[in-house]
């Protein structure tokens, strides 16, 4: 057991761009195997310590035997999903070396083993024979990708959680990219876009029926959430007993949401351009993409498409990466805020001139971003003089755009608004009687009231909810973020299982516009799992502001929602009354966002 935890430590370093470390283990693993005279697993080792020495030294015709040796092992033990793997390695091997025919033999091994196999083998046979064909010069690329990635939505679609489809997707990624590649040269926009749809949050376009009850293992987790709490107040540290039972039950909470029966309903199909260009109704759109480490963008202007290429997308990751570090600095309050301050501006300038400028949006135009998962960071309501909307996919945006508002008006025929606010925050009560202020039909619910059973109930069909809470976001586990009320945390599991999806939501907590991005350009958090749900709408930040720092755009939000702005357009006031203030306000300057047409 010890030398397979190796050698999983040995493929995790490798995933994460550590190959010293994955040699190293590797090698140890193969050791312990050829000593326990275990063949499969000593040939398992040698195709991680293969891929090791490549990442480390680049490929070589040691690499390439010792991966073609280990293939044929695992084959001839009848280790059909292993062998893929590593004759496929070994492809990829032969043609980094420019050695065409033993690629075709290590390719076509796949191809072969692939047949009749489960959805992950048949997936890695689609890419051997796009490898091949993109390296003959022969056959239907694009089909062949096509093919797999239907492949993938129907295995996709059957999976009963938003969990499991999204860690599903990433294994279309190769595909979507080989696809992406073969288009680009032809340089159409319109099939450029239809392609980037087929692999945007496409985990995020089917949506499941709430739940008939609240699980006890939910109600379970919210005390033990409590209990930690307490013990961080009273004695500055979470208990270990305390910490693995939590562990348990989301384990547990996890894997029930794996295997429950309900599949959902398809809720949206990938956006074309003509349909894109009648429900933008005069905005422009822009969709990013990142193709080995080019950048370029898909824009959608009311009569045509353009292709933009925007050139070496490390450059902008570094600005992004500088920016966030100067805002982090800028909440401390240390004697160099004043370097901070200029830092970031200096970085916001030059992400705008990297991304938005080339694109040649004008000034005074609403602009739809559908950023890259591969460019994280960005703060796009900064780069744009106009309102700005973001949204994981064209799909899902157009989707949003035609939802309708969440039940009957009431009996004056005002939409019925939802205010509640957290423990532990000064301002939260201030916030939720300004924003009731404007709002006079508002339900409020202030502490101790808002406890999680109340606010479900208050917000699930509102047509504008305002949640003035910690906010918190588990990156290691995106759908236990969550939101601090009165009695414990409502998790982004029970607002799922529970169906709470208000139309338009406005998140005045720290990091709740915060995404987790995974494979297939896949990214979960609060926006888009509620985006998922049926939520149209949604006001977030995916900075750590401080208490108070937003407190006064807040008002000047609504005030417009109420006139009937878009939540766009009400997001771009309230950062005007942000502009101008200090080192705090400029971080919400720069955090605020409006995801989804709201």
């Amino acid at each position: 057991m010890a030398a397979e935890a190796r050698l999983r430590v040995a493929g995790l370093a490798l995933e994460l761009g550590d190959p010293a470390t994955a040699l190293a283990e590797a090698q140890a693993a193969g050791r312990d195997f050829r000593r326990q005279r275990r063949p499969a697993w000593t040939a398992r080792a040698t195709v991680t310590e293969a891929e090791a020495l490549a990442a480390r030294d680049g490929y070589t015709s040691e690499v390439l035997r010792r991966l073609c040796t280990a293939a044929a092992t695992l084959r001839d033990q009848g280790l059909r999903a292993e062998a893929a793997y590593g004759h496929l390695a070994a492809g990829r091997a032969a043609l980094a070396l420019g050695r065409l025919a033993p690629a075709r033999a290590e390719l076509t091994a796949v191809s072969e083993i692939a047949e009749g196999q489960s959805l992950l083998v048949r997936l890695r046979g689609r890419v051997a024979r796009v490898l091949l064909a993109e390296a003959e010069g022969s056959g239907d690329v694009l089909r062949e990708c096509a093919r797999g990635l239907r492949d993938l939505a129907r295995h996709r679609a059957a999976l009963p959680s938003l969990e499991l489809r999204v860690l599903a997707s990433g294994h279309g990624t190769e595909l979507g990219e080989a696809g992406l590649r073969h288009l680009l040269p032809a340089g159409s926009p319109s099939r450029i876009l239809e392609w980037l749809e087929r692999t945007r949050a496409a985990a995020l376009l089917r949506v499941h029926p709430p739940a008939t009850g609240v699980d006890s293992d939910v109600i379970a987790l919210r005390g033990i959430a409590q209990e930690l709490r307490v013990a961080r107040l009273e004695r500055g540290e979470e208990p270990a007993a305390l910490l693995a039972r939590q562990s348990a039950l989301e384990a547990r909470i996890r894997r029930r949401s794996w295997t429950r029966e309900e599949t959902g309903t398809v809720a949206a199909n990938p956006a074309r351009g003509a349909e894109l260009r009648r429900a933008l109704d005069g905005e422009w759109l822009v969709e990013y993409a990142v193709t080995g480490d080019r950048l370029l963008a898909v824009v959608v202007e009311p009569r045509r498409l353009r292709l933009v290429e925007l050139g070496a997308a490390e450059p902008i990751r570094q600005e992004a990466a500088a920016l966030m570090f100067g805002l982090r600095r800028l909440l401390h309050g240390t004697r160099f805020a004043a370097l901070a301050l200029g830092a970031a501006t200096e970085a916001v300038d030059a992400l705008a001139g990297l991304l938005v400028a080339p694109v040649g949006v004008p000034a005074d135009v609403p602009l739809v971003v559908v950023p890259s998962a591969r460019i994280p960071g960005v703060p796009w309501s900064a780069l744009h003089p106009a309102p700005v909307t973001v949204t994981p996919s064209a799909a899902l945006w157009a989707r949003a755009r035609r939802t309708p508002p969440k039940g009957p008006p009431d009996a004056d025929g005002r939409a019925r608004v939802a205010v509640v606010a957290g423990p532990d925050l000064p301002c939260a009560l201030d916030e939720a009687q300004a924003v009731a202020a404007v709002h006079p039909e508002a339900r409020t619910l202030l502490p101790p009231e808002s406890t999680v059973d109340a606010t479900v109930e208050l917000i699930r069909d509102a047509d504008l909810a305002h949640l003035a809470c910690h906010g918190l976001f588990r990156s290691d586990s995106p759908l236990f973020s969550a939101l601090e009320l009165s009695d414990g945390r409502l998790t982004l599991y029970e607002m799922l299982a529970r169906g709470v999806a208000p139309h338009r939501v406005v998140l005045a907590s720290c990091d709740s516009g915060a995404q987790r991005a995974y494979g297939g350009d896949e990214v979960v958090g609060l926006v888009g799992a509620m985006m998922a749900q049926g939520s149209a709408g949604i006001a977030a930040t995916d900075l750590p502001i401080p208490d108070g720092a937003s407190a006064a755009c807040m008002a000047v939000l609504h005030e417009r929602i109420a006139r009937g702005d878009s939540l766009a357009t009400a997001v771009w006031h309230a950062r005007q009354a942000l502009s101008g203030g200090g080192p705090e306000e400029y971080v919400a300057w720069c955090g605020l966002t409006a995801f989804g047409p709201g």
